[in-house]
């Protein structure tokens, strides 16, 4: 746009140069906005790479000055450690931003859907399109994107945009931004990831989901990674069931101050078997103080399976107080000891029975009988009247309880016998 003034008059002595008719060059002006959408920025390995947008108006940059701070400085802070600054050229932009629309197609490749899939939509693709380009597709005319392309950790500080008419675009507010490492978390090797990961049951606990009824109490400990204070997202998945948790707060030296860089923390993690059946705990992601959270894939580090297996629990059967088992003289009577909601994995399981004599000619005796693969009855061969008591279950991993009726009394009944008397008989 051209505007065009015209100035009349009478000289009065003036200059003459402002007789007459003017025109005014007014260009429109050029804008550079840094981070323009207030997102994070974080790297997950020591070779991986950021680009940081600016949003440029009315403006084609021929030259982008920046600096990197160390991560850890803040404002009105000492600045500790070198500071880099680079100069990025005309052909230095252009590079970056054909990398980046090289990186744009090949992610549209393999996200593209086979047609020939019976799942396939292809509504889909044009979503993935749409979310691949966001937010560029939402610039105006005069509106671009330039990007700088970051490789290690550190504050980012715009330092000058330069347009093809050498003029310097005038920077928006903010002028930096934060690249740190991506926050991460992991449970520290312990038993459970060595095979330990079998429990038993609370006394009390018999469901399958959670209840009111507290059981043992597991602890973990967690390496966490990032710039404090951090918060942790993890969940416990019973038997399909899903819940969420998060621990928010989670900071380090607090002499350092919570703009430091980014820190290795242990903390503690304490759960509650309280459900019989399968827990695993997952731990989802992390968020640093600048907001950025990093999904880690499922893997040994971010998950721990706990099983909780029921306690075994055994008792007579057919045979308790009020009504004792018989035993003939000369035989033996067959008592059945039956096992309860007892878990296969626990199997098989040792019942110790005790025996008391009602009869001086007898010796009492402690014993350990085992089930058998077929069945969950141990079948007791009484020999001799008295008491017999079961004193404890025992599986692979639990201990049981002993359930009523504990003890079965054996008494002895006499054979069967007759008395025959002989007498003459007199003829008649």
């Amino acid at each position: 746009m051209v505007p065009t003034f015209g100035l009349f008059g009478t000289n009065d002595g003036g200059d003459p140069h402002l007789l007459g008719q003017h025109t005014v060059r007014m260009s429109p002006i050029s804008t550079a906005q840094l981070n323009p959408y207030a997102e994070a920025f974080c790297l997950e390995t020591p070779g991986s790479a950021v680009l940081i947008p600016i949003l440029l108006n009315n403006t084609t940059p021929i030259g982008i000055r920046y600096s990197l701070l160390p991560l850890g400085h803040g404002e009105g802070q000492e600045i500790i450690g070198k500071v880099e600054t680079h100069d990025l050229n005309a052909k230095d932009i252009r590079a970056i931003e054909q990398s980046r629309q090289e990186g744009l197609e090949l992610t549209r490749t393999t996200n593209k859907r086979d047609v020939n899939d019976p799942d396939y939509d292809e509504y889909d693709d044009d979503e993935e399109e749409d979310s691949t380009e966001s937010p560029a597709n939402a610039l105006q005319k005069s509106q671009t994107l330039a990007h700088i392309r970051i490789t290690k950790p550190g504050t980012l500080r715009l330092g000058r945009v330069l347009d093809s008419a050498d003029v310097d675009a005038r920077l928006a507010y903010p002028l930096e931004v934060v690249i740190a490492p991506c926050p991460k978390a992991e449970f520290v090797s312990d038993q459970i990831s060595r095979g330990n990961n079998i429990r038993c049951a609370a006394p009390g606990v018999v469901s399958g989901h959670k209840g009111s009824t507290p059981g043992e109490d597991v602890n973990f400990n967690l390496d966490i990674f990032g710039v404090p204070p951090l918060s942790l997202r993890w969940y416990e998945d019973i038997n399909g069931r899903r819940e969420y948790f998060t621990v928010e707060g989670i900071v380090g030296d607090q002499t350092r101050g919570i703009s430091e860089a980014p820190q290795k923390l242990q903390i503690p993690l304490t759960v509650s078997l309280g459900a019989i059946g399968s827990h695993t705990f997952t731990l989802e992601h992390v968020i640093d103080r600048y907001g950025n959270s990093l999904m880690p894939p499922l893997s040994p580090t971010t998950t721990r399976t706990i099983t909780v297996l029921r306690r075994p629990s055994v008792s007579f059967r057919k045979c308790g107080p009020g009504r004792p088992s018989s035993l003939l003289t000369g035989s033996e009577a067959r008592v059945a000891i039956t096992t309860h909601s007892s878990d296969p994995l626990d199997g098989l399981w040792d019942v110790s029975v005790r025996y008391t004599p009602s009869d001086k000619k007898y010796k009492g005796w402690d014993k350990q009988l085992k089930t058998q693969d077929s069945t969950k009855d141990i079948i007791l061969h009484a020999a001799a009247p008295g008491e017999y008591t079961i004193l404890g279950v025992k599986g692979k991993y639990c201990d049981g309880d002993v359930l009523s009726p504990e003890t079965c009394k054996v008494v002895g009944v006499p054979l069967p016998s007759a008395e025959i008397e002989w007498k003459k008989i007199h003829e008649w």
